[in-house]
């Protein structure tokens, strides 16, 4: 009996020695299930006499990268995916001398090939291209797609007609900028619709440029649109013209154009800055009729002012879709729309929830609601009261009076996962109040002010 418990004695201060002067080890491992797989978890075995401890990562063959410092035994760090890595950590002592030195296996990581956090943003994809897609297969089975009307575009045909009748031309602007530019583009495909109609009712249509290539481009679609139209012989290289690059100097041509040639409808398609105004005033004061389009937010509201119709913003861009019958666009217009009216809805339905606190879960935290049952609606401010010095606001972010029903108290979500945090909320839940964990509250909790709270809170 007496060796028996001798023998174990022996063995138990082996173990603790071994314990005591165990080697510095350290351990690399792939965080799991992480989508981007570029995260490791690193673990570090203590040794006697050490300080902090160095963590370093090799980038080449014989190069270290400094991870950081720490005082901790386990951390997380980020490293390149598909990289075959190493980790050294170095034991530094009071003085920051290398005492021990220990390195990892070698760890390589890859990414999910399905990412799970982003699964919502997969289902949304899904149904907006589901959408969109079910509408341009209704479109080309020419199936009536009905699209909202907007008065700017109703009004080319009106303006082109009121062109033809009067005897006068049409003025179209494809803004001042280049190809570059997807105003520009878009500005140049409306010239297309519009160069139809001109060749339809045989007006005169005059397009100043002020680049190089928005001339040629503008010249092949005015032609092209001539030529579906039928009337080839209608078309001069003429109707496109550059003039300069210059802003204000090409502002001033199409100006003298205007009260020169006085057109019964000016068209502003495109990329405007300051010369906008110049422009529209000019227009309105010939007396022509003018549609004006842009996606410039800054220019919209000259347009709007001085101008008789503006296609504002989203509008411009979808001005082919509603001027052709290309079925693509129309079902894509029609899909979008469909897709926007329900993130409004999504939109309205969030804002009624987060308004009502109806505890559905959403990605910035939860909520319990905890209404009172029973105790006492002022005990939860009681016990806040109790430790009512300025320590308390690094727990409770505020707190409101709710009458009869109880008490909300804030706390933030990232700062309640351990430790007494957790013994706070069920203290808050027992007497009946109504908890809410947000995580953009900014809340500085330190770890040593817990114990502030642990006799309060003991019988949690």
């Amino acid at each position: 009996m007496m060796l028996k418990r001798t023998v174990c004695l022996l063995l138990l201060l082996l173990g603790t020695i071994s314990f005591a002067y165990a080697d510095l080890e350290i351990h690399a491992e792939a965080k799991a299930k992480e989508p981007d797989g570029s995260i490791v978890n690193i673990t570090i075995t203590p040794i006697k006499g050490a300080s902090k401890y160095k963590v370093e990562k090799s980038i080449a063959e014989g190069e270290w990268l400094t991870v950081l410092t720490t005082s901790g035994l386990s951390l997380d760090t980020n490293i390149g995916n598909d990289v075959q890595t190493r980790f050294r950590v170095q034991a530094l002592d009071e003085n920051d001398l290398v005492i021990a030195e220990a390195f990892s296996e070698s760890i390589q990581t890859e990414a999910m090939w399905f990412n799970t956090r982003r699964l919502n943003r997969f289902i949304a994809l899904m149904l907006i291209s589901g959408v969109i897609l079910y509408y341009i297969s209704r479109a080309r089975k020419n199936k009536k797609i009905y699209l909202r009307p907007v008065a700017g575009l109703q009004a080319f045909e009106e303006a082109v007609g009121r062109a033809t009748e009067m005897g006068r031309s049409v003025l179209f602007v494809p803004g001042i900028m280049d190809l570059d530019q997807v105003e520009t583009i878009s500005g140049l495909i409306i010239l297309g619709h519009v160069a139809k109609m001109t060749a339809r009712y045989e007006a005169d249509l005059n397009v100043p440029v002020s680049r190089s290539l928005v001339m040629e481009s503008g010249r092949e679609t005015v032609q092209a649109s001539y030529i579906s139209e039928g009337r080839p012989d209608l078309y001069s290289s003429d109707m496109v013209n550059y003039y300069t690059d210059d802003q204000f100097a090409f502002s001033a041509a199409v100006d003298g154009i205007m009260l020169r040639e006085k057109p019964a409808a000016v068209f502003l398609q495109g990329k405007f800055y300051a010369e906008s105004l110049i422009m529209a005033e000019t227009g309105n004061s010939i007396g022509a009729i003018q549609i004006a389009g842009t996606g410039s937010p800054s220019q919209i509201p000259f347009f709007v002012t001085a101008c008789d119709y503006t296609l504002i913003g989203e509008e411009f861009f979808a001005a082919s879709a509603y001027l052709g019958d290309d079925p693509k666009l129309l079902g894509s217009i029609k899909g979008q729309d469909i897709a926007k009216a329900l993130l409004m809805l999504l939109l309205v339905f969030g804002l009624i929830t987060e308004t009502i606190h109806t505890g559905i879960y959403n990605s910035d935290g939860f909520f319990l609601n905890l209404k009172s049952s029973g105790n006492d609606p002022s005990a939860v401010y009681e016990i806040i009261s109790e430790a009512s010095d300025k320590n308390i606001n690094d727990v409770v972010a505020e707190y409101s009076n709710l009458g009869k029903e109880g008490k909300a108290v804030y706390i933030a979500k990232n700062k309640v996962t351990k430790g007494n945090a957790l013994k706070i909320l069920k203290k808050l839940e027992k007497e009946g109040a109504e908890v809410v964990l947000d995580e953009n509250l900014d809340l500085k909790i330190k770890k040593n002010k817990w114990n502030l709270y642990k006799n309060l809170f003991a019988g949690s």
